[in-house]
């Protein structure tokens, strides 16, 4: 005599999933402003994140800053290099909130374990691209 195997979501669950995957409905408004938004803030994390590979492979080895240990040089490099990582971060949290408010979940950031910011990017402009019945 075969077992029935059943599973028990909590409430709310299944939407939760399918937001995730489809997207909230939204306004035409609200998809337009959500567009512009991600796409600003997508092209500020490519240009950031370019200058960060740009002062990590070629700039700190042109200048030898590590032949500088503890002078001047050596430290604002160090300082510049925390402050780009730092807005790469910023900028990458704040795709990945926005992405988050338009499904309707809620979950928080670490930049270790989440999806990357071109993902993330890809994925918004998949769910909230405006349709042929928005327009």
């Amino acid at each position: 005599m075969p077992k029935k195997f059943t599973i028990k979501f909590p409430a709310g669950f299944i939407q939760s999933v399918g937001r995730r995957h489809y997207g909230r409905p939204q306004t035409k408004k609200a998809k337009i402003n959500g567009l512009v938004e991600m796409q600003l803030l997508f092209m500020k994390y490519k240009k950031v994140k370019a200058k960060l590979d740009y002062h990590l492979d070629v700039w700190w080895e042109k200048e030898k800053i590590e032949s500088y240990f503890k002078q001047s040089k050596w430290y604002n490099a160090h300082i510049k290099l925390k402050r780009l990582r730092k807005e790469v971060k910023e900028i990458h949290k704040k795709m990945f909130y926005l992405l988050l408010n338009y499904d309707g979940n809620y979950e928080s950031f670490d930049a270790n374990y989440c999806i990357s910011a071109e993902v993330i990017f890809e994925d918004f402009i998949r769910k909230y691209k405006l349709n042929k019945k928005d327009e």
